[in-house]
């Protein structure tokens, strides 16, 4: 059943739902993630709107971590990855996007790790482009886009979540290149061997998508990646030639 909101403003009514959800917890009544996704994200619109969103947002990002206390992870993780969606603050998403990392971790779900690391390297790379903990962000994003494409079928069955499917492995595939061509890009002066492998395996990964004609991935774009990856293939072995002078 469903709360009856009356007309109080937007933070009485968060209060009202997360006090309500946390009683039907310890009552062994909790909602179905279904429902509990969709009340949540009924906020989105007025909060979008708030003056003070960064307090609203800690306050939301305080349940979460009572949740993960009850032990409903996934619950936990539906209300971060709904404040990712929401935090104007470059400080509060990068909080956030650690927690739920931490809890991705935990619960052992790749697709969610993937999000939530490259959320971490899209902070590093507008306020520290380049420097080391952007570049660690990219090769963590590439491990586990890795890990994820070569064991897909696990990765697909351990999404947790009940809202979206996982997207297929093309996707995963293409963004596994794009994350070897970055990590290139920032390591071919001091690394242009292991930035020679990254482009490789960009390479053939974007000439398997562009034959693979159920990929659904528009083949223009893959053959500007491919055009990109024979660039920096030949700006690396002009490093290299220079390195044995």
């Amino acid at each position: 059943m469903r709360i009856n909101y009356t007309n109080l403003p937007v933070s009485k009514r968060l209060k009202v739902f997360t006090t309500a959800t946390e009683k039907k917890i310890k009552m062994g009544k909790r909602p179905t993630i279904q429902s509990f996704s969709i009340e949540l994200n009924e906020f989105k619109k007025e909060l979008e709107n708030q003056k003070h969103l960064d307090a609203q947002i800690k306050r939301i990002s305080l349940f979460a971590e009572r949740l993960v206390g009850y032990g409903l992870d996934d619950f936990a993780g539906t209300v971060y990855s709904f404040l990712l969606k929401l935090s104007p603050s470059q400080k509060i998403t990068e909080e956030i996007a650690r927690k739920e990392l931490a809890l991705a971790k935990r619960t052992k779900d790749p697709i969610h790790i993937c999000a939530r690391i490259s959320d971490l390297e899209k902070i590093y790379k507008a306020k520290m482009p380049n420097s080391p903990e952007h570049i660690k962000w990219i090769r963590e994003n590439t491990k586990y886009l890795r890990k994820l494409v070569n064991h897909y079928e696990h990765a697909k069955r351990n999404y947790r979540t009940m809202i979206k499917r996982a997207r297929p492995k093309e996707y995963y595939e293409r963004a596994l290149a794009n994350s070897n061509l970055n990590l290139a890009k920032v390591t071919m002066c001091q690394s242009p061997k292991e930035a020679l492998k990254e482009v490789k395996e960009a390479q053939e990964i974007l000439k398997r998508l562009i034959t693979n004609k159920k990929s659904g991935i528009d083949t223009s774009f893959l053959e500007k990646d491919l055009q990109f990856a024979e660039l920096l293939t030949k700006n690396i072995n002009r490093i290299l030639k220079q390195q044995h002078k």
